[in-house]
This record gives structure tokens, sequence and C-alpha cells, in this order.
């Protein structure tokens, strides 16, 4: 037994966007499932762009640490 209170309904125009984004949709499921795919098939290159993109990560995150650290060098303790 369905709760009607608890469907969601959408409008008119809402349901026109959702129809012309399907398109969408399933063009970047298709892209993600081809990536997917080349990243088990090419493992050393998948291994390799992680492992680029999380040096960037970290290199971002430890720089915008460091810019924290020297803003807030007056502070003696955090109690």
């Amino acid at each position: 037994m369905v709760n009607q209170d608890a469907l969601i309904y959408f409008s008119d125009q809402e349901r026109g966007d959702f129809a012309g984004m399907s398109k969408w949709f399933k063009g970047i499921g298709l892209a993600i499932l081809a990536a997917g795919i080349l990243a088990v098939i090419l493992f050393y290159a998948a291994a390799l762009t992680l492992e680029i993109l999380l040096g960037i990560v970290l290199l971002i995150t430890g720089i915008m640490h460091l810019a924290h650290a020297l803003q807030v060098r007056k502070w003696r303790s955090i109690t």
C-alpha cells in the first residue's frame, strides 16, 4: 500500500524539463560507463591519473592550510 502523502508530484513544466534532460542523463551515464571500462582495461593509466589527482588535491589543501596557519599565527592556544 502506497502512502499518498509521501508521493512527490511534479508540475507539467517540471515533467517537461525532466523529459528534455533524459538525453543528457543517458549521455552522461554512457560516458561514465566508458570511463569505467577504460579504467579497467588501462588500469596503469587509471592508477597514474588517480595518483596525480590525489597529489593535486593534497597540494592545494596543504597550501590552504599553510595560508590559514600564517593568517592566525597570533593565536597562543585554543583554550
